[in-house]
């Protein structure tokens, strides 16, 4: 059987299964008493193995197993659940994933270590007869076998596995390798994987017992029920037979995602001059066209999210060995794993999120005993969280260590004021480039590159980067970001007769006044408050006089505090579909994309508070 169509989804199936022993294990050596996440454990190896045996990958599936059989001497109290057995696991969880790789690429078994496997089989110390009994041997293909008898054969996957459809897949895969398979419902071409609900049923003609057939099936992993018996028309009609979306390339879902963008442009176009020609014929097409048109990009907006557990999963393994490394002892909390973003959004955030754990592990948390002589618990804890709101994702790094050494801070700065409970003043500090309070540089920080990088990276996403920090408590930053980057709801504004579009997102409120110019610094007032104030007329070079008297401003909360952005006029607001710029030298960062407006004309985005930034250094 040609197995390639099936390699892709074990190799990803895999890795899943691999990410949540890493998040299990990471809990288990924190908690080493604590064999809760075992069981999770055995299902991930046993689901590997079957998986590996299904696909022929004999070697991997025998080191599996061996995996398999030390969880199942720990579940039944024969083996100790100890920080030791915890860091063979993780050494064999790293083997493993590389087994997986190989054993697709071809060379099943060139890095599966020996002398990791006899220690395997020494720690689950296995009585008589039980050691090297390895995993059930892959059945062998009875499809030329004369005689075959036909047998109707349906079978339901665990509910909440990860990838259901990955793994009647693989049952499929495995029956095939019995016998002669037809009248497959739901028909693999026809299957939507977010919606398969676990029922798979087939018709096999095998010369095997329904006994034979049955574990054949149930070694595959994850599978509950395996129902044999004689005709087809009970399993098949019992199954519903759903659609199935196609496999897409992310590279042409961001082409198709610009090109309905354009269409969205030309739509608005069309509606702008239908709504001048006042044809109510053309009003109604174009109605009906602008309605399809936003569905389709709707659409494809859903099909490029993503859920935040793709970059959070990885954090476990990250914090577990550099922990080790830094002799600390740490527990990784994940929140918020089903929140969605954009995949662009995701997988740009994956290394400012690093640079913040990173920190928090080296910077923020104490070693045990600092924590036990302050009286907290001995084992630090680092807490990961997204959360939705409104029309954006927060992404938090917290930790309960000891809080930003404001001193520290200080003797770094020369003396230079900073005010005590000045979060923000703080925050803007620390992003200085190659600002760091570390003694020595390490391999984990000291370059002052950390703080620095996120809040260049959040803030070429559209986002905002907080922070907040309590002295022996802990620090916690906030990742502000937009679901996507593809749509931006925005204000339109005018200066000097030019149109430009500021994301809602980054402003807080609008208002209108007279801009007053106080010792050199440019102020207005708004709610009895006297806020410092950036004319984007001078900001842009416009040609030709301010004009006086009063005029509208956006609240915009930047680095630097609450400020306002002096405009011409308030347009309105609208949803854009936004192009990056491909800047000419010289371009200020604060200019981030392009949206064609309703009368063809572009309008260009300004990040307004990438802009004040730039103003107050």
């Amino acid at each position: 059987m040609d197995t390639a169509k099936y390699a892709a989804l074990f190799l990803s199936d895999s890795q899943e299964q691999l990410r949540q022993c890493e998040s299990v294990l990471a809990e288990w050596e924190g908690a080493p008493g604590d064999v809760s996440g075992v069981d999770e454990l055995f299902r991930a190896f046993h689901t590997i193995k079957g998986m590996a045996a299904t696909m022929g990958y004999a070697r991997l599936a025998a080191f599996a197993h061996d995996a398999e059989s030390l969880l199942e001497a720990v579940r039944a109290g024969r083996t100790s659940a100890t920080p030791e057995l915890a860091a063979l696991l993780v050494e064999v969880v790293d083997a493993v994933s590389a087994g997986v790789e190989d054993a697709v690429a071809g060379t099943d078994g060139r890095r599966l270590r020996a002398d990791l496997q006899e220690r395997l089989a020494l720690a689950a110390d296995p009585g008589p007869g039980r050691r090297g009994a390895g995993p059930p041997a892959p059945v062998a293909s009875s499809a030329g076998i004369v005689g075959g008898r036909g047998w109707w054969v349906a079978v339901r996957v665990r509910r909440g596995v990860v990838m259901p459809w990955a793994r009647a897949l693989l049952a499929l895969r495995r029956a095939e390798a019995l016998g002669t398979v037809t009248d497959v419902a739901p028909s693999p071409a026809l299957v939507d994987p977010e919606r398969f609900d676990g029922r798979l049923a087939f018709r096999l003609d095998a010369a095997l017992d329904p006994a034979d057939i049955r574990a054949a099936l149930l070694e595959v992993g994850e599978i509950t029920e395996v129902e044999v018996g004689d005709g087809a028309s009970g399993a098949l009609e019992s199954v519903p037979r759903v659609r199935q979306e196609v496999r897409v390339a992310r590279e042409e879902l961001d082409r198709l995602l610009t090109e309905v963008g354009e269409l969205v442009v030309a739509g608005n176009r069309l509606a702008s001059v239908v709504d001048q020609r006042g044809d109510p014929v053309l009003e109604s097409l174009a109605s009906d066209l602008s309605r399809w048109t936003d569905a389709v990009h709707h659409r494809v907006l859903q099909a490029r999210m993503a859920p935040a557990s793709e970059v959070l999963d990885r954090f476990p393994r990250v914090v577990r060995d550099l922990a080790r490394e830094l002799g600390k002892s740490v527990r990784v909390e994940l929140v918020g794993r089903e929140i969605e973003l954009d995949r662009s959004v995701l997988d740009a955030i994956g290394d400012p999120l690093l640079h913040l754990v990173r920190n928090a592990l080296d910077h923020g948390l104490e070693s045990s005993a600092e924590r036990t002589a302050a009286g907290k618990t001995p084992q630090g804890l680092i807490r990961l969280a997204a959360r939705r709101d409104r029309s954006a994702v927060e992404v938090v790094i917290a930790d309960d260590g000891r809080g930003i050494d404001r001193d520290r801070v200080r003797q770094r700065l020369g003396g230079e004021a900073l005010a005590a409970d000045d979060d923000l003043g703080l925050l803007q500090v620390l992003a200085r480039p190659g600002f760091s309070t570390a003694a020595a540089v390490s391999g984990v920080s000291g370059r002052g590159v950390g703080v620095d990088a996120v809040i260049t990276r959040v803030r070429s996403l559209g986002g905002t980067l907080q922070l907040h920090t309590v002295a022996g408590e802990g620090t916690e930053f906030v990742l502000r970001l937009p679901l996507t980057l593809a749509v931006v709801p925005a204000l339109v504004v005018t200066v000097a007769e030019e149109r430009y579009a500021v994301p809602l997102a980054r402003v807080a409120e609008t208002g209108g006044g007279v801009a007053e110019d106080r010792e050199g610094r440019l102020v207005v007032s708004f709610r009895d408050e006297q806020l410092p104030a950036t004319d984007l007329r001078v900001r842009l070079g416009a040609e030709g006089p301010s004009p006086g008297g009063r005029r509208p401003f956006l609240i915009v909360v930047a680095d630097t505090g609450r400020q306002a952005l002096v405009v011409d006029q308030l347009l309105g607001r609208q949803d854009l579909v936004v192009t990056p710029l491909d800047r000419p030298l010289g371009t200020p960062a604060w200019l981030t994309g392009a949206a064609t407006m309703a009368d063809g004309i572009p309008a260009l985005l300004i990040d307004p508070t990438a802009l004040l930034s730039a103003e107050a250094a």
